[in-house]
C-alpha cells in the first residue's frame, strides 16, 4: 500500500503539474493583454507590461487553485481509469477510499505548501503593482498601520500634509481621533505642526476639508498657540480614506494576524481581512473538496458517461462550488457573515456531499 500510495501521488501530482502549467499560461496571457493596455496608456512598452502581469501571477495562481486541482484531479482518475489501473487495483480487493486516500493527502498537504509560498510572493508582487499603478495615475497617496497607528499623506492648497493618528473615528463625517499633521510648504518644508484632540473629514461642494477641534500649533521657535478650531483644505476623499486601509491581497499570510489586531486597535475596519486570512487557511480544505468531487465523476464505478461528459459534468459542479464561495466571501465583506463561518462551510459542505455521493456509488 507504501509503494501504491506514493505511486498514485505522483501520478496525481504529475497531472497537477501539467494542468497548472496550462491555467498559468491562460492566466497570465490574459493579463499580459491587460497590462498592455495599461503600459500603452502610459507611453511603456511590451516589458513594462510583462513586468506587471509578473508582478501580479503569483495571486492569480493562487486564485486559479481550486479550478488546477479540480481538473489535474479528473484528468488524473480518467487516465488510471481508461489504462485500467483502477480496475487492477480494485481486483487486488483495494477499496476506492484506499486509493483515494494518498490523492486527498497529497492535495491537502501541497495544498498547504504552495500557499504558504506564493501568498507572500504574490502580496509583496501587487503591493509593488499597486505602488506603480498609484504612481501612473498620479495618486501618492501612501497608506500604512503601525502599532502606534494609521499613517497617511494628504494634499493641502500649498503643500502636503503627512497624518498619524491613534484611531480612526466612524460617523457622520469619518475622522481620527488625537491626530498630528505635519504641514510642509510648497518647497517641501516643515511649516509646522498641529496636533488636536479630533478631526473630522468633510467632502462638501466648496472642496473636501480637514476640521480640527482642541488644535495646538507648534512652531519651530516659537511657543506653542492654542486654536479652537482649524480648517485645512484636503484633497482627501472620505472613501478614498476608507478603502485604502482595506487592501488585505496585499498583506500575506503570515502578516495578517498581526496587521488585523494593529487595525483593530487603530479603528480600521479589518472585516476583508479577516475573511481572507480565513479564505487562506481553509483553501487547502476546499482544494481537497474538489478532488472529492473529481472523484465523484471520474472513478469506473461513479462514471455512466463518455470521458467529454464527464469533464463537463466536473467543470460545472466545481465553477459552480467557486462562484458560491466567492458570493459567500463577499456577502462576509459587507459584515452580514461571519468569516469563519463563510471560509469554512463551502468546502465543508461540497467535501460532505462528495463524500455522500462516493458512498452511494461505492458502497452502496
Amino acid at each position: 500500500m507504501r509503494v501504491l500510495g506514493f505511486y498514485l501521488a505522483a501520478k496525481f501530482m504529475l497531472w497537477i503539474a501539467i494542468t497548472g502549467m496550462v491555467f498559468i499560461a491562460i492566466a497570465f496571457l490574459g493579463d499580459f493583454l491587460e497590462m498592455l493596455k495599461l503600459a500603452t496608456r502610459h507611453n511603456q512598452g511590451t516589458n513594462a507590461a510583462l513586468y506587471y502581469s509578473w508582478l501580479r501571477l503569483p495571486l492569480m495562481v493562487v486564485n486559479f487553485l481550486p479550478f488546477i486541482f479540480l481538473f489535474g484531479g479528473v484528468f488524473c482518475l480518467l487516465r488510471l481509469s481508461e489504462s485500467r489501473e483502477l480496475v487492477v487495483i480494485r481486483a487486488a480487493g483495494i477499496s476506492a477510499w484506499q486509493y483515494l486516500t494518498p490523492l486527498l493527502l497529497t492535495a491537502l498537504f501541497l495544498g498547504i505548501a504552495i500557499i504558504a509560498a506564493l501568498d507572500p510572493l504574490g502580496s509583496r508582487g501587487l503591493q509593488k503593482f499597486r505602488a506603480i499603478e498609484d504612481g501612473l495615475n498620479g495618486s501618492q497617496a501612501q497608506f500604512s498601520v503601525s502599532k502606534s497607528g494609521i499613517w497617511f499623506r494628504d494634499r493641502h492648497d500649498a503643500g502636503s500634509m503627512i497624518i498619524r493618528a491613534p484611531q480612526m473615528l466612524e460617523g457622520e463625517e469619518t475622522g481620527l481621533a488625537a491626530p498630528s499633521f505635519m504641514v510642509f510648504d510648497e518647497n517641501g518644508r516643515l511649516a509646522y505642526r498641529l496636533q488636536a484632540q479630533d478631526a473630522r473629514l468633510s467632502n462638501g461642494n466648496t472642496g473636501a476639508a480637514w476640521h480640527l477641534t482642541g488644535a495646538t500649533k507648534l512652531h519651530y521657535g516659537r511657543a506653542p498657540e492654542n486654536i479652537a478650531h482649524v480648517t485645512l483644505a484636503s484633497r482627501m476623499q472620505i472613501e478614498t480614506l476608507r478603502s485604502n486601509f482595506r487592501r488585505p491581497e496585499t498583506v500575506s499570510l503570515w502578516q495578517l494576524p498581526n496587521y488585523i489586531e494593529m487595525a483593530a486597535a487603530a479603528g480600521v475596519d479589518i472585516t476583508a481581512h479577516s475573511v481572507r486570512f480565513h479564505g487562506l487557511i481553509s483553501k487547502p480544505l476546499l482544494l481537497v473538496s474538489m478532488v472529492l468531487l473529481a472523484a465523484c465523476f471520474s472513478m469506473p464505478t461513479s462514471r455512466m458517461v463518455p470521458t467529454f461528459q464527464t469533464l463537463g459534468l466536473a467543470t460545472l459542479s466545481g465553477f459552480g462550488l467557486f462562484l458560491a464561495n466567492a458570493f459567500i466571501v463577499k456577502v462576509a465583506q459587507t459584515g452580514l457573515m461571519h468569516p469563519i463561518f463563510a471560509s469554512w462551510a463551502p468546502p465543508l459542505i461540497a467535501s460532505s456531499l462528495a463524500l455522500m455521493i462516493l458512498l452511494q456509488n461505492e458502497d452502496g
